[in-house]
Protein backbone atom coordinates (compact mmCIF):
# COMPACT_ATOMS: atom_id res chain seq x y z
CA UNK A 1 0.00 0.00 0.00
CA UNK A 2 1.35 3.32 -1.38
CA UNK A 3 -0.56 5.20 1.78
CA UNK A 4 1.23 2.97 4.07
CA UNK A 5 4.76 3.36 2.62
CA UNK A 6 4.66 6.82 2.62
CA UNK A 7 3.44 7.22 6.30
CA UNK A 8 6.62 4.38 7.43
CA UNK A 9 8.88 6.22 5.80
CA UNK A 10 8.22 9.81 7.18
CA UNK A 11 7.85 7.75 10.57
CA UNK A 12 11.61 6.63 9.91
CA UNK A 13 12.39 9.90 8.92
CA UNK A 14 11.20 11.22 11.69
CA UNK A 15 12.85 9.34 14.06
CA UNK A 16 16.12 10.22 12.60
CA UNK A 17 15.45 13.60 13.50
CA UNK A 18 14.58 12.69 17.30
CA UNK A 19 11.24 13.83 16.70
CA UNK A 20 9.95 11.30 18.36
CA UNK A 21 6.19 11.96 18.58
CA UNK A 22 5.77 12.79 14.57
CA UNK A 23 7.30 9.32 14.22
CA UNK A 24 4.46 8.17 16.27
CA UNK A 25 1.90 9.64 14.86
CA UNK A 26 3.12 8.53 11.58
CA UNK A 27 3.43 5.04 12.63
CA UNK A 28 0.04 5.22 14.37
CA UNK A 29 -1.17 5.84 10.21
CA UNK A 30 0.73 3.04 9.50
CA UNK A 31 -1.21 0.75 11.89
CA UNK A 32 -4.55 2.28 10.76
CA UNK A 33 -4.22 1.91 6.97
CA UNK A 34 -2.50 -2.24 7.38
CA UNK A 35 -3.13 -3.43 11.11
CA UNK A 36 -1.94 -6.69 10.66
CA UNK A 37 1.64 -5.59 9.74
CA UNK A 38 3.64 -5.89 12.93
CA UNK A 39 6.47 -3.61 12.09
CA UNK A 40 5.01 -0.06 13.56
CA UNK A 41 3.64 -1.71 16.63
CA UNK A 42 7.81 -2.80 17.07
CA UNK A 43 8.60 0.55 16.02
CA UNK A 44 6.77 2.35 18.56
CA UNK A 45 6.99 -0.17 21.23
CA UNK A 46 11.07 1.15 20.96
CA UNK A 47 10.42 4.82 20.92
CA UNK A 48 8.10 4.08 23.99
CA UNK A 49 10.66 2.62 25.95
CA UNK A 50 13.89 4.04 25.08
CA UNK A 51 13.04 7.24 24.63
CA UNK A 52 9.90 7.97 26.89
CA UNK A 53 10.59 5.24 29.20
CA UNK A 54 6.83 4.39 29.08
CA UNK A 55 7.91 0.46 29.78
CA UNK A 56 3.43 -0.13 30.56
CA UNK A 57 2.85 1.67 26.70
CA UNK A 58 5.83 -0.34 25.01
CA UNK A 59 4.88 -3.65 26.48
CA UNK A 60 1.13 -3.09 25.14
CA UNK A 61 2.55 -2.57 21.17
CA UNK A 62 5.70 -5.68 21.56
CA UNK A 63 2.84 -7.73 22.55
CA UNK A 64 0.85 -6.71 19.73
CA UNK A 65 3.82 -6.84 17.37
CA UNK A 66 4.35 -10.74 18.99
CA UNK A 67 1.07 -11.52 18.24
CA UNK A 68 0.88 -10.17 14.82
CA UNK A 69 3.95 -12.24 14.28
CA UNK A 70 4.83 -14.86 16.58
CA UNK A 71 8.16 -16.36 15.50
CA UNK A 72 10.13 -12.74 14.93
CA UNK A 73 12.70 -13.50 17.53
CA UNK A 74 13.69 -10.05 17.76
CA UNK A 75 10.07 -8.84 19.00
CA UNK A 76 10.88 -11.21 22.28
CA UNK A 77 14.37 -9.75 22.82
CA UNK A 78 12.68 -6.45 23.00
CA UNK A 79 10.05 -7.97 25.41
CA UNK A 80 13.05 -9.02 27.21
CA UNK A 81 14.50 -5.96 26.92
CA UNK A 82 11.08 -3.87 28.40
CA UNK A 83 10.72 -6.57 31.50
CA UNK A 84 14.77 -6.19 32.06
CA UNK A 85 13.69 -2.20 32.29
CA UNK A 86 10.55 -3.08 34.76
CA UNK A 87 13.25 -5.42 36.51
CA UNK A 88 10.32 -8.30 36.23
CA UNK A 89 12.65 -11.38 36.88
CA UNK A 90 9.36 -13.52 36.43
CA UNK A 91 8.04 -12.09 33.31
CA UNK A 92 11.01 -12.60 31.47
CA UNK A 93 11.57 -16.27 32.54
CA UNK A 94 8.08 -16.57 30.62
CA UNK A 95 9.80 -15.03 27.59
CA UNK A 96 12.82 -17.24 27.64
CA UNK A 97 9.93 -20.53 27.64
CA UNK A 98 8.29 -19.12 24.49
CA UNK A 99 12.16 -18.60 23.16
CA UNK A 100 12.85 -22.54 23.83
CA UNK A 101 9.50 -23.24 22.47
CA UNK A 102 10.46 -21.55 19.32
CA UNK A 103 13.92 -22.67 18.87
CA UNK A 104 14.72 -25.42 21.28
CA UNK A 105 17.88 -26.19 19.70
CA UNK A 106 19.77 -22.60 21.39
CA UNK A 107 21.18 -23.42 24.11
CA UNK A 108 21.61 -19.45 25.58
CA UNK A 109 17.63 -19.84 26.03
CA UNK A 110 18.84 -22.55 28.88
CA UNK A 111 21.47 -20.62 30.29
CA UNK A 112 19.69 -17.25 30.91
CA UNK A 113 16.45 -19.27 32.10
CA UNK A 114 18.73 -21.35 35.04
CA UNK A 115 20.69 -17.61 35.84
CA UNK A 116 16.95 -15.69 36.35
CA UNK A 117 15.80 -19.46 38.43
CA UNK A 118 18.74 -19.21 40.43
CA UNK A 119 18.32 -15.30 41.46
CA UNK A 120 15.15 -16.08 42.20
CA UNK A 121 15.85 -19.30 44.54
CA UNK A 122 14.08 -21.38 43.00
CA UNK A 123 16.44 -24.58 42.67
CA UNK A 124 13.97 -27.22 42.05
CA UNK A 125 12.87 -25.74 38.67
CA UNK A 126 16.28 -25.46 37.68
CA UNK A 127 16.75 -29.04 38.36
CA UNK A 128 13.93 -29.64 36.38
CA UNK A 129 15.01 -28.08 33.58
CA UNK A 130 18.78 -29.16 33.48
CA UNK A 131 17.23 -32.74 32.64
CA UNK A 132 15.35 -31.33 30.54
CA UNK A 133 18.54 -30.05 28.66
CA UNK A 134 20.59 -32.93 29.12
CA UNK A 135 17.66 -34.86 27.12
CA UNK A 136 18.17 -32.66 24.31
CA UNK A 137 21.88 -31.20 24.33
CA UNK A 138 24.07 -33.70 26.72
CA UNK A 139 25.94 -32.74 29.39
CA UNK A 140 27.46 -29.03 27.99
CA UNK A 141 30.76 -27.06 29.75
CA UNK A 142 28.61 -24.32 29.63
CA UNK A 143 25.52 -26.24 31.93
CA UNK A 144 28.45 -27.48 33.95
CA UNK A 145 29.20 -24.03 34.92
CA UNK A 146 25.78 -23.12 35.49
CA UNK A 147 25.41 -25.62 37.95
CA UNK A 148 28.65 -24.40 39.63
CA UNK A 149 27.25 -21.62 39.71
CA UNK A 150 23.72 -22.58 41.38
CA UNK A 151 25.47 -25.06 44.03
CA UNK A 152 27.86 -22.33 45.30
CA UNK A 153 24.76 -20.20 45.30
CA UNK A 154 22.85 -22.83 47.72
CA UNK A 155 26.67 -23.16 49.62
CA UNK A 156 25.92 -27.00 48.68
CA UNK A 157 30.05 -28.07 48.65
CA UNK A 158 29.47 -31.61 48.14
CA UNK A 159 27.99 -31.43 44.67
CA UNK A 160 29.88 -28.11 43.86
CA UNK A 161 32.86 -29.64 44.15
CA UNK A 162 31.46 -32.85 41.92
CA UNK A 163 30.41 -30.65 39.09
CA UNK A 164 34.31 -28.65 39.22
CA UNK A 165 35.98 -31.76 39.04
CA UNK A 166 33.52 -33.30 36.48
CA UNK A 167 34.85 -29.61 34.63
CA UNK A 168 38.87 -30.40 35.15
CA UNK A 169 38.19 -33.89 33.40
CA UNK A 170 37.24 -31.90 30.36
CA UNK A 171 40.48 -29.46 30.41
CA UNK A 172 43.00 -29.00 33.13
CA UNK A 173 42.48 -25.01 32.56
CA UNK A 174 38.85 -25.33 35.23
CA UNK A 175 41.38 -25.93 37.96
CA UNK A 176 40.80 -22.46 38.50
CA UNK A 177 36.93 -22.85 38.78
CA UNK A 178 37.61 -25.66 41.31
CA UNK A 179 39.94 -23.56 42.96
CA UNK A 180 37.83 -20.54 43.24
CA UNK A 181 35.00 -23.45 44.88
CA UNK A 182 37.31 -24.40 47.33
CA UNK A 183 37.54 -20.45 48.15
CA UNK A 184 34.23 -19.84 48.82
CA UNK A 185 33.95 -22.71 51.29
CA UNK A 186 36.85 -21.51 53.18
CA UNK A 187 38.85 -24.64 52.10
CA UNK A 188 42.18 -23.06 51.45
CA UNK A 189 44.31 -26.11 50.95
CA UNK A 190 42.29 -27.53 48.57
CA UNK A 191 42.26 -24.46 46.95
CA UNK A 192 45.82 -24.16 46.94
CA UNK A 193 46.25 -27.80 45.64
CA UNK A 194 43.65 -26.61 42.59
CA UNK A 195 45.98 -23.83 41.79
CA UNK A 196 49.22 -25.99 41.59
CA UNK A 197 47.37 -28.34 39.61
CA UNK A 198 46.64 -25.37 37.22
CA UNK A 199 49.77 -24.62 36.61
CA UNK A 200 51.73 -27.75 36.51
Amino acid sequence: DKKFIKHYFEAEKYKLLEEYDQAIYNYEQCISITPEESSPHYQIAKIQLYVFKKIAVAEEYIKTAITLEPNNIWYYYELLAIYGFANNLTKQLLVYAELIDINPEKTEYYYAKIQILRELGEFKKIEKLVKKFEKKHGRSTELLIELKKTYVHQNNLSDAEKVGKELVQRSPHFYKQLAEIYMHFNDYNGAEQAYINLLT
